[in-house]
């Protein structure tokens, strides 16, 4: 759902707050969990705005692909914080912060930004030991070109 097709009741923003500052991308579906959090949701099934895509779009350039993966991410754990108390949500947090963690690595490999790369595999690995995506990209990290 994108911003534009969203009504909010005031009582409801007023126990939520805004949009997290800082961020241009994910923003959206974290303030749309803290309000489904607080309050039942509905929708009306028609059509009533269009959203146009572009490539050369804040979301969808692909210049923005590293950006985007790491505010994704950090959205994740946000929301893993704040909804600690709730397993079965927890539990889908953690699979969105692991595959949101595959694509940040990968990105930042194929950016050419190894050490940051290797550095966040650590962290991740940690993690999530069983997982083979952070392995197969610890062993490409080791041969990728590194940016100048």
């Amino acid at each position: 759902m994108h911003t534009s097709g969203l009504t909010i009741r005031r009582e409801v923003y007023e126990q939520i707050g805004p949009f997290r500052e800082g961020y241009s991308y994910g923003e959206d579906d974290e303030f749309y969990a803290r309000a489904a959090w607080v309050t039942t949701a509905g929708y009306v099934d028609r059509v009533l705005s269009r959203k146009r895509n572009h490539k050369e779009s804040l979301i969808h350039a692909p210049q923005n692909a590293l950006r985007n993966d790491r505010q994704i991410l950090e959205l994740a754990e946000i929301q893993a914080e704040y909804y600690v108390a709730d397993p079965h949500l927890r539990r889908i947090l953690e699979r969105k912060i692991r595959d949101c963690a595959v694509g940040y690595c990968w990105h930042l490999i194929v950016s050419g930004e190894i050490s940051e790369a290797r550095k966040a595999l650590r962290k991740y690995r940690a993690l999530y030991p069983l997982h083979p995506a952070f392995y197969r990209l610890m062993l490409r990290s080791l041969f990728a070109p590194r940016r100048v």
